[in-house]
């Protein structure tokens, strides 16, 4: 799937893309997405310090054994 991704401003009620030569004649879905809402929801997002689960998981030896093990059963 070919996606582009265009980042305007709306002007006069009116968007203008333009170089979509790659979506000529084809039918294409838009969605028009404020960039002021969406910087306030990624700032929302609660930061975590990965480092505090650092060996907290078990180890359990090779992993390429493991995997093994485990797709057999």
């Amino acid at each position: 799937m070919e996606a582009v991704r265009k980042i305007t401003e709306v002007k006069n009620n009116s968007i203008l893309l333009k170089n979509l030569n790659l979506f000529n004649n084809k039918k294409v879905e838009v969605i028009v997405l404020p960039i002021s809402d969406s910087i306030e929801e990624r700032s929302k997002t609660k930061t975590v310090n990965l480092r505090k689960f650092a060996g907290s998981i078990k180890k359990f030896g090779d992993g390429i054994k493991y995997q093994r093990q485990i797709r057999s059963e």
